[in-house]
């Protein structure tokens, strides 16, 4: 279903292209005035003319400015009969749609919910084109000019029914791969659901542009263990540790500090930091209190 929206035989229903017609025919004609005014004054001819001719000159503006002064009123004229078509034409799209406004502003909404959605998920990686159909299909829905499609409406459908039926796959596919280094290399990844993403290197994870990446930190040896029996596996039970979160805890573990933590600060501050625990901890027991309990 869609409305054409009538269009003059002057122009296109633009309406800023009248007023720039009109600013423009003012500046041409007031240029034309001021370089002929500007051609006299310099070469002294003015002066030298007799009556007649200055009347004559007079005369020629003169009628300029009524044709300019004319062509503004005619495109005037113009720009309020194109903005009433305008009018009429929104009008009678919304008659036409009746109802279905709200069915868009709602498809609007669930465009834009699953788009986000997506962008987190982990089936983006392995299939990207779904996000430039939802660019491309929230732009159509905003624009009052256009209106979505039947087959638009499948393919949205389509595609939130994929991302349920993958949810509860185990695929195995090849992706590009930035390790802890910064190198990219292609490899064999596997996507359990859309709660991890492992390969022989341990747990993956999905960058903001989209792209999966190795864990600066991975998790202990029996967990990166059950990831490489994931990542080979081609049949039977696996034991593999799940991260429920999708992600959340495997990060929560990256930036959990370890035992050896502070003295990646250097050796100041480890020192600082030993020579503070050992002092607090003699002072504790040294109290008169804990000697009494003795």
């Amino acid at each position: 279903m869609g409305i054409t929206l009538p269009r003059s035989n002057d122009g296109p229903l633009v309406r800023m292209n009248c007023r720039i017609h009109t600013i423009l025919f003012l500046l041409l004609a007031f240029g034309c005035c001021v370089a002929e005014a500007q051609s006299l004054g310099q070469q002294g001819e003015f002066s030298g003319l007799d009556e007649s001719q200055q009347q004559q000159l007079l005369e020629e503006a003169r009628r300029e400015l009524a044709r300019e002064q004319a062509e503004t009123a005619r495109l005037e004229q113009l720009l309020e009969a194109q903005d009433a078509q305008v009018e009429a034409a929104m009008a009678a799209l919304e008659e036409r749609l009746g109802g279905l406004s709200e069915f868009y502003v709602v498809l609007q909404t669930a465009v834009t919910d699953t788009e986000r959605r997506f962008d987190s998920s982990l089936t983006r990686l392995q299939f990207p084109e779904r996000a430039e159909f939802l660019i491309g299909l929230g732009e159509k829905i905003a624009n009052p000019a256009t209106l979505a499609s039947i087959h638009d409406i499948d393919q949205l459908f389509y595609v939130l029914q994929s991302e349920i039926v993958e949810s509860g796959k185990i695929v195995r596919f090849k992706a590009v791969v930035t390790n802890a280094s910064g190198e990219q290399s292609k490899q064999t990844v596997v996507r359990v659901g859309l709660f991890n993403l492992v390969s022989n290197a341990g747990y993956l994870y999905l960058t903001e542009d989209g792209a999966a990446a190795e864990l600066e930190r991975q998790p202990g040896s029996r967990h990166t263990e059950g990831a490489r029996e994931m990542t080979n596996a081609t049949e039977g039970v696996v034991t593999f540790a799940l991260d429920p979160t999708r992600g959340a805890i495997l990060r929560l573990w990256e930036r959990a500090p370890e035992v050896r933590g502070p003295s990646i600060y250097g050796p100041v501050v480890a020192f600082a930091v030993v020579a503070l625990g050992s002092l607090g901890l003699m002072i504790a027991i040294m109290r008169p209190g804990n000697r009494d309990k003795r």
